[in-house]
């Protein structure tokens, strides 16, 4: 029941797309009256949600994989516009134009196929990373720090996109599917490199080994040793860290006492 009602909203919505850009297209005018053409567009909008629906619901059950679902769910898509093409628009439309109007879907079937080759495309890039922090409990011996865990972000090749010592590190900021990350480069100064990672993802690891950080609001996971002060009120408290000029908004939900301690 639960994967029928995930697919219910998606083929719906592929259907009313289908329909409404098949109007736009103008197959209307294939119509001696709008009886007729009220009849071809509940019929597309019933059967693409039909097909879409059941054969989505049969590639869930065969797949557990996500991207095997999403390519799954493109050979639907085009799969609903032949079926529909050969046994749907011959009952209404004259035979030689049943070609012109099945390439009209075809062309409409691409525009949300793309739309999930490009969300596999970016879960690509996300997996090709993988964040891990290196020398966790080992110390750095051209380091003055006595905690040199450091960050290391790296690609399945092995190519290190990222690596900073962790007490060098002043903020994870969350952008959209993004993060930046503000730390202090070799000169001290505070430097700045965006990574595609979620920020649930790096606080996920890090909280396991330094307790430094704190996901003090959902765009923010900062290092509370370059906390300067604590401005504004309750439920509106913002932060000033060293080396940042704005100041970090901090959420209702977070604890603000853990950082007086």
């Amino acid at each position: 029941m639960n994967l029928l009602t995930k697919n219910i909203p998606s083929s719906i919505l592929f259907s009313l797309f289908a329909v409404f850009m098949l109007y736009l297209f103008g197959v209307t005018q294939l119509f001696q009256d709008g009886a007729e053409g009220l009849y071809f567009f509940s019929g597309v909008f019933v059967l693409l949600s039909g097909l879409n629906i059941l054969l989505g619901l049969l590639i869930s059950k065969m797949f557990s994989d996500v991207t095997a679902r999403k390519i799954g769910a493109i050979l639907v898509y085009f799969l609903s516009v032949l079926i529909s093409t050969f046994f749907l628009f011959p009952l209404f439309i004259e035979e030689k134009y049943i070609l012109i109007a099945g390439f009209s879907l075809f062309l409409i079937a691409l525009f949300p196929s793309l739309l999930v080759v490009w969300g596999i495309f970016l879960k690509y890039l996300t997996d090709q990373l993988r964040l891990t922090i290196d020398s966790i409990f080992e110390n750095d011996s051209n380091s003055k720090s006595s905690n040199a865990e450091t960050l290391k972000i790296s690609n399945k090749s092995g190519k290190i996109l990222f690596k900073s010592q962790m007490d060098k590190i002043v903020l994870f900021e969350a952008n959209d599917n993004y993060s930046n990350i503000y730390y202090l480069n070799e000169n001290g100064e505070i430097d700045k490199q965006i990574e595609r990672l979620s920020l649930k993802k790096i606080e996920n690891l890090i909280e396991k080994y330094d307790k430094s950080f704190h996901r003090v609001h959902k765009s923010y996971l900062l290092n509370s040793d370059f906390l300067l002060s604590i401005k504004g009120r309750s439920q509106a408290y913002k932060l000033e860290l060293k080396h940042v000029k704005k100041l970090i908004p901090v959420s209702r939900k977070f604890d603000i006492n853990i950082l007086m301690d």
